[in-house]
């Protein structure tokens, strides 16, 4: 294997594994595939790397008309009181435009990623969301998600920029997923308490999902501590799920955050979380996103 990985490379026998795992090389050195079938499968690996390649061009192509047309389109999912029934706020969410390659926002920000313009996707997610509120989410907080690096950029932290967020909404949140992590902690406190400062509350996003995530508590002292669909799906029948609940609940509760578990999708779920303490939730069950709000 050795001798055939110098010979054709890493991506070639890799893709051997995946797409030819019906072909075995054996040990024996008596024995060597012959060269037929090894140009076959070098020239099936260069074909295939050609074509993902142009697909991979295309759909950065495909992403930069979508920015030089700022075509995104802003959605908006209710953040319920589920003990009262009532609108706490909306989480505002980004799509691509509809039936399109890049209508989904994992696969646009895949792309922003591939093209190097993340922060420039970013910015513009927060213009369009800006441009389209609904009167209902005007009067309710507005949850914003946003990257760390995104937050701590100057153009964001620029006071113009601040004060243009808070005459455009009052009661903004900034989510700040906890998969995405920190680079530094003392530093990226300054950042939150220069947007506290302009009035902007915080929300950890996913809490559950990643590696550091009571660390990530503990240092930014969210606002509110939005817990991961992964960890609020099926509660009511996993009991390490509600203890993860009820930790979380319980630590928000010393640093005065506020939970609020997402992906609520069923009524045990529901009855579940309220049996916990947890006051605020959303999903499917309570409210899709929509650009229109009827409340």
């Amino acid at each position: 294997m050795r001798r055939l990985r110098q010979s054709l490379g890493r991506t070639a026998v890799d893709l051997m594994s995946v797409h030819a795992s019906c072909i075995k090389v054996p040990d024996d050195p008596r024995v060597r595939p012959s060269r037929h079938i090894l140009r076959g499968l070098q020239e099936a690996a260069r074909q295939l790397g050609v074509r993902e390649s142009a697909e991979k061009q295309e759909l950065i192509s495909e992403f930069r008309a979508l920015m030089a047309g700022r075509k995104l389109r802003a959605v908006f999912q209710p953040v319920m009181d589920i003990r009262k029934k009532a609108v706490l706020g909306y989480e505002a969410l980004i799509r691509g435009p509809l039936g399109s390659t890049l209508e989904t926002p994992d696969v646009l920000f895949a792309a922003a990623r591939e093209a190097g313009l993340e922060l420039e996707l970013e910015n513009l997610c927060l213009e369009t969301i800006f441009a389209h509120l609904p009167p209902a989410v005007k009067e309710a907080k507005l949850f914003v998600n946003a990257s760390s690096k995104f937050l701590a950029h100057s153009v964001f932290l620029d006071d113009r920029n601040l004060a243009g967020i808070k005459r455009s909404h009052p009661r903004v949140v900034m989510e700040i997923s906890e998969k995405e992590g920190v680079w530094d902690y003392p530093t990226f406190r300054e950042v939150l308490a220069r947007l506290r400062s302009s009035g902007l509350q915080i929300a950890i996003d996913d809490a559950g999902s990643g590696y550091s995530g009571l660390e990530s508590i503990l240092q930014m002292r969210p606002e509110y501590i939005k817990v991961a669909n992964s960890i609020v799906h099926g509660l009511h029948l996993e009991t390490i799920k509600r203890e993860i609940i009820t930790a979380l609940a319980s630590l928000g509760r010393q640093i005065e955050s506020s939970i609020v578990a997402e992906g609520i999708e069923h009524p045990a779920e529901l009855r579940s979380l309220l049996s916990l303490g947890v006051n605020y939730g959303q999903g499917y069950l309570l409210g899709r996103p929509s650009p229109r709000i009827s409340h």
